[in-house]
């Protein structure tokens, strides 16, 4: 049964014993030159809020929101998973990701959530429609020039109407 967990600081090494799945690890590498691991690190050190899952004792996904450099008001969320996770459970997580985005937009008073989501990464892409995000068709590319990205978002008024 998969279980949420407020992250702390102390969890880290826990945290970092996620074996995150290769569609993530493919995504991670086409927009930056760091390990899946340091990518991990540098999320939950940036994160205002950040939450890890586990499942049967084990680390299967981590995720969390980290503020928006440039506006105040948005966050960037993001969600790393496990092989298990990606192929099992993913949809079946959809009440916990309506409560992180709930703590999101009632909690930190966010307006706005956002992140890319590789157009390769079609579970992915699926599993971000179903919990009503939107997608802006503004295609960008970061360090793999052959990986596409698309930016989802979803608004504080949009998740109301969702839930």
């Amino acid at each position: 049964m998969i279980s949420s967990h407020l992250y702390t600081p102390d969890k880290l090494e826990l945290v970092l014993s996620l074996e995150v799945c290769q569609r993530e690890i493919d995504e991670l590498k086409a927009q930056s030159p760091l390990e899946p691991k340091e990518v991990l690190k540098l999320s939950l050190e940036r994160s205002i809020q950040a939450w890890y899952f586990t499942d049967d004792g084990r680390v299967c996904a981590a995720g969390g929101v980290a503020p928006h450099e440039e506006h105040e008001g948005i966050g960037i969320v993001w969600l790393l998973v496990d092989e298990v996770m990606l192929k099992k459970y993913l949809f079946t997580c959809n009440s916990m990701a309506y409560q992180a985005l709930s703590y999101c937009f009632n909690e930190l008073g966010l307006y706005c959530v956002c992140n890319y989501v590789s157009l390769n990464n079609k579970l992915s892409i699926k599993w971000l429609k179903s919990l009503g995000f939107e997608f802006m068709q503004h295609y960008r590319v970061f360090d793999d020039p052959e990986v596409i990205f698309d930016e989802f978002y979803m608004y504080k008024e949009d998740f109301e109407c969702v839930t």
